[in-house]
């Protein structure tokens, strides 16, 4: 949550209002664009379980050599599950992913953010990791449309194609994760990671950013300035048990390597093990997860106290002027 202060000069006092609340809120959304789906009203995106990943700055090993105030950029991204209702259920009845090769389409996010660890406690990659997520121009979160489904974790691609519908920019939040033990990478149908071992363990990471840019045939009703929260907080996971580990991530500009190990379409040479190593949050230098996102959408308003300053302000200068008025 970002601090918004008023100053309002009221006699020559000078009140500072608190830092504005969050209220979430429901969104007119058009899901393909004005083709075949009716408009919906949204309170959240369930988005399915994807990927995210880890990068040091400069080549450092944030894979089981982090270090407290160390800075890192954290890559993620999916193909949206579901439209949830203002209750929190699935909306039915779409087009979304299915159910035929002529009328399907998907939504992806990519999101790129800066953080900082904050806390490093354990030894060998194990206990538990803290980090902030800082405010940098840098930090970007982007919602697509694309009337040809093909993002796909496996290969990390397809996620950033189609029609750019939304993007977000600043953001600040935390995040923390656990690690307890260690085991195979890819423990998802078929591994496809043979050799590549990982740390276990959970977390989450939730992060606030602001709306910056939104395509209206796809967002109805939504205004610029409204608070757009990126919430990862049902699951960040190692292993990986409900989808595959990503080969390849996209940098906003162009994809590097994850898991690499040259997967059809994908990053790397075979065997490589990519850029986190064979046992994945110590060999590094970076650290994958599993993560399963949900975004949510939220206006600001004034806390209940910064409303009653806002009507002390506004009556104060009211009754300045009235003095003023009668001086006259």
């Amino acid at each position: 949550m970002k601090s918004n202060f008023i100053r309002t000069a009221v006699g020559g006092a000078v009140i500072a209002l608190a830092s504005a609340a969050q209220a979430g809120i429901l969104v007119s959304v058009d899901p393909d664009g004005g083709a075949l789906d009716p408009s919906i009203s949204v309170g959240s995106l369930d988005w399915a379980v994807g990927n995210s990943i880890a990068v040091a700055d400069q080549g450092e090993n944030v894979a089981g050599g982090a270090y407290l105030g160390q800075k890192l950029w954290a890559y993620s991204h999916a193909r949206l599950a579901s439209f949830q209702d203002g209750s929190g259920n699935p909306i039915g009845g779409l087009n979304l992913n299915g159910p035929s090769a002529t009328t399907n389409y998907e939504w992806t996010f990519v999101s790129k953010f800066r953080e900082e660890i904050t806390q490093v406690a354990g030894t060998g990659g194990l206990g538990t990791t803290k980090t902030s997520v800082v405010a940098d121009a840098g930090n970007i979160f982007q919602i697509w449309y694309d009337p040809n489904p093909d993002g796909t974790n496996l290969t990390g691609k397809g996620f950033n194609n189609g029609i750019l519908i939304l993007e977000a920019k600043g953001g600040v939040g935390t995040g923390t994760f656990t690690a307890v033990g260690q085991g195979n990478l890819d423990g998802f149908v078929n591994n496809d990671y043979l050799n590549y071992a990982t740390l276990t363990g959970e977390g989450s990471t939730s992060i606030n950013a602001e709306v910056t840019y939104f395509n209206s045939s796809y967002f109805l009703d939504l205004v610029l300035g409204a608070n757009i929260v990126v919430d990862f907080t049902s699951q960040q996971r190692l292993n990986y048990n409900n989808t595959d580990p990503s080969s390849c991530f996209w940098d906003m500009s162009a994809y590097f390597s994850g898991a690499g190990n040259g997967i059809t379409n994908g990053c790397g040479v075979a065997g490589d093990f990519g850029t986190i190593g064979q046992l994945n949050g110590v060999t590094g230098p970076n650290v994958m997860f599993q993560t399963d996102a949900s975004t949510g959408f939220n206006q600001r308003v004034p806390e209940p106290a910064s409303l009653a300053l806002v009507g002390l302000a506004i009556a104060g200068l009211a009754f300045v002027g009235r003095r003023r008025s009668k001086g006259a």
